[in-house]
């Protein structure tokens, strides 16, 4: 599942399975439910008519509207991705897991990226090679 629906990825043979945070669960789960009652299979973030979404659309009016009721400056929503890697690595999950996630094909990133926001993150693990 990508930015455009069903289909191949961004980065040829690159797909992956990704974890959701604990405070996050609840509420895909509830938006589950309601995608069983709309229909059987359709993607978990639809458009009025259940379709997809149109991201410039969605992040022109929905995201700019959500930043301002959470009172937070703007941020793209690309930005979403390093608050899950950095939520992930203070919630102390291996960085070869999390570059798993990310799509990395190594430790590296996460390291270099990531660990300075890392409160108590007192030493740099080696860089791993992600299988």
């Amino acid at each position: 599942m990508g930015r455009f629906g069903e289909g191949a990825t961004k980065t040829q043979g690159r797909t992956r399975i990704v974890d959701i945070l604990d405070v996050v669960a609840p509420v895909t789960a509830a938006l589950r439910d309601q995608l069983k009652v709309r229909q059987l299979h359709g993607p978990l973030f639809s458009n009025q008519t259940g379709g997809f979404l149109n991201y410039t659309n969605w992040r022109c009016r929905n995201w700019k509207q959500i930043l301002r009721e959470a009172e937070v400056s703007y941020r793209g929503p690309y930005a979403c991705r390093h608050t899950y890697a950095i939520r992930m690595r203070q919630r102390r999950y291996d960085p070869v897991h999390v570059a798993k996630q990310m799509g990395h094909r190594s430790t590296e990133m996460i390291h270099r990226h990531y660990a300075r926001w890392i409160v108590g993150e007192l030493r740099p693990e080696t860089k791993q090679e992600v299988g």
